[in-house]
């Protein structure tokens, strides 16, 4: 739960800081129903999803046609993140992590 508060938190700031205008939405569905449901939706997928969202495992997608950004978890894993790139030496510690 606190993962899903520091995530709604992340994007919530990143909206603010780059003027984004439209209302954001966090793992919410659409409402085509709704007037008000103009925004911009944010949706937290795996890459089992990626024949739908066109979101491969360790990436992030924006969907202009339906106004969504899909960012894979694994981006969000700070253990999947232990050993980013271990070929070069390379690697980041969940300390580093913004979340």
């Amino acid at each position: 739960m606190s993962q899903q508060r520091d995530f709604d938190s992340i994007i919530n700031t990143i909206a603010t800081v780059s003027g984004l205008k439209q209302k954001v939405f966090i793992n919410q569905p659409f409402d085509v129903a709704d007037a008000a449901d103009n925004g911009l939706h944010f949706f937290i997928t795996d890459h089992q999803t990626s024949s739908f969202t066109n979101c491969q495992q360790g990436n992030a997608v924006y969907d202009a046609a339906i106004k969504a950004v899909f960012i894979d978890i694994s981006l969000l894993r700070s253990s999947d993140w232990m050993s980013y790139a271990p070929q070069v030496g390379f690697e980041i510690l969940e300390e580093d992590m913004p979340f």
